[in-house]
C-alpha cells in the first residue's frame, strides 16, 4: 500500500518524505561501502521490487556529491532475480552437483 500512495504522490506527501529519507540513508550506508570496497552495488532483497531506475538515479547521484574523487553513474544496480533468490541460490549447489560437469558454474 505505501510503494502504491508512493508513486502517485506529491513530492511533499508524508510518503514521498519517508522515501527520500529511506533512499538518503541507503545512499550514506552505500557511500561508506564503496569507498572501502570500490565494487558496483546489486540491490535485492524485499526491497528490490519496489525499488525504481528513479530511485537508483537519486541513490548514485547523493552518493556522487558526497565523494570527494570521481565517481561515475552506473554503479547501482536493482537485482534481476527477486523472488526467492536465496532459496535459489541455496539449491544451486545440489542442483549443480547433480547436472552434467561443466553446465553450471558454481562460484565459491
Amino acid at each position: 500500500e505505501f510503494f502504491t500512495k508512493l508513486r502517485v504522490a506529491s513530492p511533499e506527501s508524508e510518503e514521498a518524505q519517508k522515501w527520500d529519507f529511506y533512499l538518503r540513508k541507503l545512499a550514506k550506508g552505500l557511500y561508506t561501502v564503496y569507498l572501502l570496497l570500490e565494487r558496483d552495488f546489486i540491490l535485492g532483497g524485499l526491497i528490490a521490487p519496489y525499488l525504481t531506475q528513479a530511485d537508483i538515479k537519486k541513490v548514485e547521484s547523493i552518493i556522487i556529491n558526497r565523494g570527494s574523487f570521481n565517481i561515475k553513474p552506473g554503479f547501482i544496480r536493482i537485482a534481476k532475480l527477486q523472488n526467492n533468490s536465496v532459496v535459489i541460490g541455496s539449491a544451486l549447489n545440489y542442483i549443480g552437483s547433480a547436472l552434467p560437469k561443466g553446465l553450471v558454474k558454481v562460484v565459491r
